[in-house]
């Protein structure tokens, strides 16, 4: 993996540790089919971004320590790879199936209570994922 600034080799088990990381973390907030489309559509592009943010960003990476510094490389060096992305891709596919193919729970132990936090119209009050930080209801 070459950069325009350094030259950095990052091991294979690392590279599929932050790919693994990545796709987790795209999972948790139920957004894979969002990023897979997204990365099939930029996957041409995906070098030249890469280089980029390692001219636009990179200069920002040891104000926020020299931790990130190092993440913030090794990111770019392994999602500006075509081949990072379509394990990125692959996996994220896999999780999704996984996640289709699970069984419904029993539907003999639905909550079937009242939740004393419902409003007057009998609807929940409640906020998923980024929508609890929007200062509106």
């Amino acid at each position: 993996m070459s950069g325009f600034f350094k030259e950095t080799e990052i091991p294979e088990e690392e590279v599929d540790a932050i790919i693994l990381e990545a796709a987790t973390r795209i999972k948790k907030y139920g957004m894979e089919m969002a990023a897979i489309m997204t990365l099939e559509s930029l996957k041409p592009l995906v070098y030249v971004g890469g280089e980029l943010t390692r001219l636009t960003l990179s200069p920002f990476f040891p104000i926020l320590g020299s931790t990130m510094d190092m993440w913030g490389e090794k990111l770019i060096d392994v999602f500006e790879e075509r081949e990072n992305i379509d394990k990125l891709i692959l996996l994220l596919e896999k999780m999704s199936e996984e996640e289709d193919t699970k069984p419904d729970p029993d539907p003999k132990f639905k909550e079937t209570e009242e939740d004393p936090e419902d409003d007057e119209q009998g609807a929940k009050n409640e906020k998923s994922g980024w929508q609890r930080w929007l200062p509106f209801n």
